[in-house]
């Protein structure tokens, strides 16, 4: 009984001081990645006493669970104490009435210790056991935490990709309860270039996510060369797929071994002549240590630009048949994006594109721009189409070429 309740009091204080301990690692990751914007709004002092805050409370839980820990151990070691007192009691009284021998009770207090020592040693690793089982709980937890969805049996691995894509009034929401897209139906023919426009929260990078199947459409069917997406094995679909993100990630290593992450089997020469082609070979070669360059944590060793120009040249290496730039010049300056622009006309032809952007130089070639507001497409067309209708886009139109 003992037992039962010290352990479920030990459980539930390591849980509680294991959850805030997470928070206090949490926060200060978070602040030293962010130290730079925490300085430059002088919130160190601020920050400072946010953390202080959350050791105090991380403090006030470990010693609870220290303090549960530090009563029931003695408790435990007071069984072993107290049979043998009774031990001593009863064998001494026992022994005045010559029921049995001073030496039969000093072997059976020897024996009894011995039996007690491990029972000591055990207790001794409760506290820690009861962390790790804590730890342990919370690692199952997540690798036990269900999956949005899966690729159902009857799922096929597409083989050769012509890189059509066609939405049939597909709505979807990250919440099914509210629809972020709203019955967006249109079709980009193999090698065709989709420009997608709008203001921030109009859907743009969510169209873009449905294509790389990172979600699933919540009604309405999305095809890819005729056949619905879900029945693509998503590894197969992805291996066709050529993804350049406005805040881009690399790993920790050289730029050479973040270029190759996309086809671990390309030699230095494939590298190179993919960098040649977009016009930048020139960018990396001029670095300290040319390829060797090292990237460091999440590529800050490296300017925003830069980053850009490796994660182009990393999606082009793979070849893909589809390929996908979410705001992926934003941090070039005018005179790269200009060199870019003319090497991606030639290396983006015959290749399926949607383009997010907001810069005028990287729609205007676009063979059909989707105008989205509110989730819905309000306007396609070519971009002079667009212009001469002199609605949404002409409106955005203008608004760009003011602002450049």
């Amino acid at each position: 009984m003992m037992s039962r309740h010290f352990s479920r009091q030990l459980l539930l204080a390591q849980r509680e001081a294991q959850e805030s301990f997470s928070r206090v690692t949490a926060t200060l990751a978070e602040s030293v990645t962010g130290i730079r914007v925490t300085q430059g709004f002088v919130r160190e002092e601020t920050n400072s006493m946010m953390f202080h805050d959350l050791l105090l409370d991380h403090s006030r839980y470990s010693m609870s669970a220290a303090r549960t820990g530090a009563i029931f151990l003695p408790l435990l070691e007071l069984n072993s104490q107290i049979f043998i007192s009774a031990l001593l009691l009863l064998g001494g009284w026992r022994a005045l009435h010559h029921e049995t021998s001073v030496a039969s009770i000093v072997e059976f207090f020897f024996q009894s210790n011995l039996f007690f020592d491990p029972i000591r040693m055990l207790s001794g690793q409760y506290t820690q056991a009861f962390m790790a089982l804590v730890g342990a709980e919370r690692v199952f937890r997540l690798l036990d935490t269900p999956l949005d969805w899966t690729d159902p049996e009857s799922a096929q691995p597409i083989r050769h990709l012509r890189g059509q894509v066609e939405f049939r009034d597909v709505s979807f929401g990250y919440d099914p309860e509210r629809l972020i897209l709203r019955e967006i139906s249109f079709a980009a023919e193999p090698g065709k270039t989709i420009a997608l426009v709008g203001h921030t929260g109009s859907g743009k990078t969510s169209i873009t996510n449905l294509i790389t199947k990172a979600y699933l459409p919540t009604s309405g069917t999305l095809l890819v060369d005729g056949q619905d997406i879900v029945q693509i094995t998503t590894p197969s679909l992805r291996k066709h797929l050529g993804v350049v993100q406005q805040t881009n990630f690399l790993f920790e290593g050289t730029i050479l071994d973040n270029i190759r992450f996309s086809r671990p089997e390309a030699t230095l020469a494939e590298v190179i002549d993919t960098a040649r082609k977009l016009d930048c070979l020139d960018l990396f070669e001029t670095l300290p240590d040319g390829w060797n360059t090292q990237v460091g944590e999440a590529g800050n060793a490296l300017s925003l630009g830069q980053r850009q120009l490796v994660c182009f040249a990393r999606a082009l290496l793979a070849d893909p048949r589809i390929f996908i730039l979410d705001e992926a010049t934003s941090s070039i300056d005018a005179i790269t994006e200009a060199r870019l622009q003319a090497s991606l006309a030639l290396l983006l032809k015959g290749r399926t594109s949607f383009v997010i952007a907001h810069r005028l130089s990287t729609i205007r070639a676009a063979d059909m721009i989707l105008v989205l507001s509110e989730g819905r497409i309000v306007e396609r067309g070519t971009h002079a189409e667009l212009l001469e209708m002199g609605g949404a886009y002409h409106e955005l139109y203008r608004q760009f070429v003011r602002a450049e």
